[in-house]
């Protein structure tokens, strides 16, 4: 999803200041319902980040513990370790490289925030 993600906003129309207000919120509206799609993807692709560091840490945490000190750490164990790390470093390498999630994510917040209905909720501050 990430080498192949292309910015949806920059295919978007924005509307100008001469534009009436009525014809500005139902633009926000239709361009609102083409962004959540794809800005789930996104969150949930962060979501998936910050879960899988999570798990990684745990995981050394357990390992370096001091009840198992004594324990041999099997070779397949830490070849899956780091598989695991070197899988996040290219995630976060990608998702910093890519600028356009970020792009599509302040569209969709300024969407949320000038439309009547609200800003967006908590969750969708990922970024």
């Amino acid at each position: 999803i990430i080498y192949t993600y292309r910015s949806v906003s920059k295919a978007i129309p924005q509307a100008k200041n001469t534009d009436d207000a009525k014809f500005k919120e139902e633009l926000n509206t239709k361009t609102l319902e083409v962004l959540v799609p794809e800005i789930q993807k996104v969150k949930d692709l962060y979501q998936f980040h910050k879960d899988t560091v999570n798990f990684f840490c745990v995981q050394i945490k357990h390992q370096v513990s001091d009840e198992r000190k004594t324990e041999v750490i099997s070779e397949e164990l830490l070849w899956h370790l780091i598989k695991l790390l070197d899988l996040l470093a290219l995630l976060d390498a990608l998702l910093n490289m890519k600028a356009c999630l970020v792009t599509d994510f302040s569209v969709y917040k300024r969407l949320c925030g000038s439309l009547k209905s609200g800003a967006p909720s908590e969750d969708s501050k990922v970024l």
